[in-house]
């Protein structure tokens, strides 16, 4: 009840009470707190502060940082989502990569994140810097491609059995409304490799350097109207979903 009640946006009392109970002993309320944090670690734009205002966000993303360590993956996982949100602006993504979290230790619930770092330069280096571009690469080419088209196909069609009555959340196209970022990371759809990697300069560069495209392209070409072999056909999705991830 307390934390619900507080505004925590100046730095005071009820910041520090919204730490203690990020650490407290019931994990319930630890994740609380932790989803308190999600309207201030992406604050909207200030006038006052920039065009992305990420200095008022600072402290609540230093927390979500902190939250990464806890022994409940749970709470890991929440964090995680928050984070997520607030790298849909660019400005938010590089503060959070200048906090250095260290995601190896959470397995694939800190992957989204880490795909996401992967997205500008800065995150770029970071993740250079601690071997998890490579290993990544090497694991996607050699099947993590296959096994996202189970994961896109699950996702559209869910996507298409939704009601079509639904109201639209995207109305319109005001300038107000219409942030890129927003619309590319559509929760819905998973991350791809490939797509964040060709992002930045860097990433691009190591695209030509391991040959990955072009062998993309050359499975397209030789087995894309394959319709007997189920394999195959996988792995002609797995390509197209690659190719179109690095075109967009």
């Amino acid at each position: 009840l307390l934390l619900s009640n507080f505004d925590f946006s100046l730095n005071g009392h009820p910041r520090v009470l919204l730490y203690k109970a990020l650490t407290a002993g019931e994990m319930d309320i630890r994740i609380y707190a932790t989803n308190v944090l999600r309207k201030y670690s992406s604050r909207s734009r200030s006038k006052l502060s920039g065009a992305e205002g990420v200095s008022d966000s600072k402290w609540a993303i230093q927390l979500l940082v902190g939250q990464l360590y806890d022994p409940e993956v749970e709470v890991c996982a929440t964090a995680i989502k928050i984070l997520e949100e607030a790298c849909n602006r660019k400005s938010y993504l590089e503060y959070i990569v200048e906090c250095r979290p260290a995601l190896d230790h959470l397995g694939e619930i800190g992957a989204p994140l880490m795909l996401r770092f992967l997205s500008t330069s800065i995150g770029y280096h970071y993740l250079d810097g601690v071997d998890y571009i490579s290993n990544e690469m090497d694991d996607w080419f050699l099947g993590r491609n296959d096994s996202y088209v189970g994961t896109i196909e699950a996702v559209l069609a869910r996507a298409f059995m939704e009601s079509q009555d639904e109201p639209s959340e995207r109305t319109s196209f005001d300038d107000d409304l219409f942030e890129p970022d927003r619309l590319e990371n559509d929760a819905r759809v998973p991350p791809h490799f490939y797509r964040e990697l060709a992002r930045t300069t860097e990433g691009c560069k190591l695209l030509r350097e391991k040959g990955h495209f072009d062998d993309f392209a050359t499975t397209i070409r030789d087995f894309g109207m394959q319709t007997e072999d189920p394999d195959i056909i996988l792995k002609v999705k797995g390509c197209l979903w690659a190719v179109g991830n690095v075109g967009s």
